[in-house]
């Protein structure tokens, strides 16, 4: 179930999957605001990779959309996954796959710019 943001509160709900046969992989995200107002959408193509690889491409779309959009600055930001696996690895750089690692990279540096 979708709860809504708190007030000037930007909130990303993002997907990604991969097809198990054949590894091809996608995610999206829809931003919405404290009204349920869509504010922006997502969706790529990913090529080869796993459902949690996917997941983690889209968090770190969620912030890129989010960042090269202007809001930074006028809302507060929260980007909200299904997949806990994701959501564990970009809190703990101490459980990162190194496979990821420069995807990781991009995250923490977007993460970054967020609180500057």
């Amino acid at each position: 179930m979708w709860y809504p943001p708190p007030t000037n509160c930007l909130k990303f709900n993002v997907d990604g999957s991969a097809k198990a046969s054949t590894g091809h992989a996608g995610c999206s995200g829809v931003l919405r605001d404290e009204n349920g107002d869509m504010r922006a959408i997502f969706t790529a193509p990913l090529g080869t990779l796993n459902s949690n690889g996917a997941e983690l491409m889209a968090i770190k779309m969620a912030l890129e959309v989010f960042i090269k959009a202007g809001w930074k600055g006028k809302y507060s930001f929260i980007v909200e996954s299904d997949s806990t696996m994701a959501v564990k690895w970009v809190q703990d750089n101490a459980c990162r796959p190194w496979l990821l690692w420069t995807t990781f990279a991009v995250i923490d540096d977007l993460s970054k710019r967020l609180e500057e």
